[in-house]
């Protein structure tokens, strides 16, 4: 069980991978996603910033496993199951 303060400095965290990912700062944000989700690995929206950075850097099929792991931990996530559509329909290129 996580503490307040704890809890608190990791959803900081990751509002401010969240910005560095809205400012295309995708090398700065991965690192800060990837220690959120090693410290939440069940958390669904940890695990989806993930593979949209993979895709915006051309890493396809890093995103592709990611999305189905974020469709493990969350069946009902419509979003992972467009944006894996999405992919499948574009082959080897991201969608836009």
């Amino acid at each position: 069980m996580w503490g307040y303060q704890e809890v608190t400095r990791y959803e900081e965290k990751f509002t401010q991978a969240r910005r560095l990912f809205d400012s295309n700062e995708y090398t700065k944000a991965e690192p800060i996603f990837k220690e959120y989700k090693a410290k939440y690995p069940e958390e669904a929206a940890a695990s989806y910033n993930l593979p949209l950075i993979y895709l915006r850097t051309d890493r396809i099929e890093l995103a592709k496993r990611e999305l189905n792991e974020v469709l493990r931990l969350n069946p009902q996530f419509e979003n992972t199951k467009e944006l894996l559509k999405e992919i499948e329909e574009a082959g080897t290129q991201a969608p836009k």
